[in-house]
């Protein structure tokens, strides 16, 4: 479903590490315009909505919406 979400996590481990959360619908336009280089890993559905609340929940905010991006 379009509404399914997802997590690009960009050079894991690595200087400029970016974690992006989006969905399916929206991964393509989100990808593009964030210019997610390689090496990035893509977790799609469950795990990425519990990667999402685990993120919001240590950060103290509501930052992780459609295309937030942490470093």
């Amino acid at each position: 479903a379009a509404g399914t979400p997802v997590l690009v996590a960009e050079r894991i481990g690595w200087p400029g590490e970016r974690r992006i959360v989006t969905t399916l619908g929206t991964l393509a336009e989100t990808v593009t315009q964030a210019a997610v280089a390689s090496p990035a890993l893509f977790v799609v559905g469950a795990p990425a909505a519990a990667a999402m609340t685990s993120a919001d929940e240590a950060a103290g905010n509501g930052a992780w919406g459609k295309g937030a991006i942490a470093s």
